[in-house]
């Protein structure tokens, strides 16, 4: 009866623990994307390069945005904020138009959180836009950038 009763644990011990040898942990904690941001209903693709990229420098007031055509539909949105603005768990929309000053939602639109200002946005089509990036608060563009005319080729 002794020996049972060890080897019993013993037994149970080994038998849980098999599947067990080499393997590592698996990271379980929770993580946000990689590139902070989410995409509104298009089919468009992104690419958000890391905070600390070249960023215009922050404007005095508001937000000053500027873009560049990299062919291919593909433009380059940067943003700079002023430092009054600035917060860690901003968020910000990109809204695309072909109308000067869009305002929120534009023909298209993606929403950026801090720290992150800088977009390549892609599979965009061609042709003549203009793009702004504005503030959220409470799901309302608070603060808009200025107006920033592109060719999308």
């Amino acid at each position: 009866m002794k020996l049972s009763a060890i080897l019993l644990p013993v037994a149970v011990i080994i038998l849980l623990g098999a599947g067990c040898t080499g393997t590592t942990p698996s990271d379980t904690t929770t993580k946000p994307a990689t590139n902070n941001e989410t995409q509104p209903p298009s089919n468009n693709t992104d690419e958000t390069t890391s905070p600390t990229a070249s960023l215009p420098p922050a404007p005095e007031n508001g937000i000053e945005a500027t873009a560049e055509p990299l062919g291919e539909g593909t433009v380059r949105v940067a943003f700079g904020v002023a430092e009054e603005l600035q917060q860690k768990d901003n968020t910000y929309r990109l809204i695309l138009d072909r109308e000067a000053n869009p305002e929120f939602p534009g023909i298209n639109w993606y929403e950026l959180w801090a720290p992150h200002q800088e977009k390549v946005w892609t599979n965009l089509p061609s042709g003549e836009y203009h793009i702004r990036v504005c503030l959220v608060e409470n799901d309302i563009c608070s603060v808009y950038s200025n107006d920033v005319a592109v060719t999308i080729e």
